[in-house]
């Protein structure tokens, strides 16, 4: 499916989603309620599919391409996409247009997940500047921003290291170090693991492996499991393919194939929310949970 497909398509089921909680408490109009806008390639979009996209807190929509695609990087103000083309030897661009994952940090800089390392884009200078990997490898070379606090951005980065980058001074500091057999991976939803201070810890999803894990800043490893609550239904996947930390019910949302999951880190449960298992049943709301 194109890209561009891809946008029209959320916008669509979003709003039709929402509509329809509305509707039972305001009785108000679908048809007058929403509004889909259909950005193609002959509107200035660079490429016909992508890894992720981003908003920013200044309003951009910032889309990166890649994989098995030509990589492409845009922002969107709502009228014009604009393109960061890569340059080795120009002082200030992107050193590649492969992009993985983006994260804000405090001082409202976008970090990017590049097949070459990490990029930090200067809103103020409209530059980026380039980092490798803190170790060097041969075969990986992917960094992935995930968390930013006042001062810091954590990133994964290859060989199962854990770093730091201050966001005032750019010092790095490598903060841990995981075995082979304990690596999360970096895949196109790094960016949504978190730290959790109150347990010193970081949460990363495993995606293909129906499970949560807990790495402790000490090395220690915690997995949690969700079982099928889909009983005598045959579905595609028993796994996951998004979560987002919730900090005001300090929990975690799972998009898994098994429907919408709470997980609290109160208690450390599994809670299906049994509140969309009519909406679920809906076409229109399936493809909403295939594509957030």
């Amino acid at each position: 499916m194109k890209f561009s497909k891809k946008i029209l398509l959320f916008f669509t089921c979003w709003f039709v989603a929402d509509i329809s909680v509305a509707q039972q408490i305001k009785g108000i109009s679908a048809q007058d309620s929403y509004r889909a806008i259909h950005w193609a390639m002959e509107d200035g979009l660079p490429l016909s599919s992508t890894r992720t996209m981003f908003k920013d807190a200044r309003g951009f929509l910032w889309v990166g391409g890649g994989g098995s695609f030509a990589g492409a990087l845009c922002r969107f103000d709502g009228t014009v996409f604009k393109r960061y083309l890569p340059g080795q030897e120009k002082r200030g661009a992107i050193r590649s247009d492969d992009i993985y994952t983006f994260k804000e940090d405090s001082l409202h800089n976008i970090w990017m997940g590049t097949r070459r390392g990490i990029s930090r884009y200067d809103m103020k200078a409209d530059t980026f500047t380039n980092f490798s990997p803190f170790i060097d490898s041969a075969f990986e070379s992917i960094i992935a921003p995930f968390w930013a606090t006042n001062d810091e951005v954590y990133c994964m980065e290859p060989g199962g290291v854990i770093t730091t980058i201050n966001i005032h001074t750019l010092k790095r500091e490598k903060i841990l170090q995981l075995s082979a057999t304990n690596r999360p991976g970096i895949g196109w939803n790094s960016n949504k693991s978190f730290f959790d201070k109150s347990s010193n810890s970081i949460w990363v999803l495993r995606a293909y492996e129906s499970s949560l894990e807990q790495i402790f800043l000490d090395g220690k490893i915690q997995y949690y499991s969700w079982p099928c609550y889909r009983k005598n239904v045959k579905h595609p996947r028993h796994n996951a393919e998004d979560m987002v930390y919730d900090t005001k019910r300090n929990c975690i949302w799972i998009n898994s194939g098994d429907g919408l999951l709470e997980f609290s880190l109160d208690d450390k449960q599994f809670r299906p929310v049994d509140a969309l298992k009519d909406l679920i049943k809906q076409k229109v709301t399936i493809a909403v949970w295939e594509l957030i």
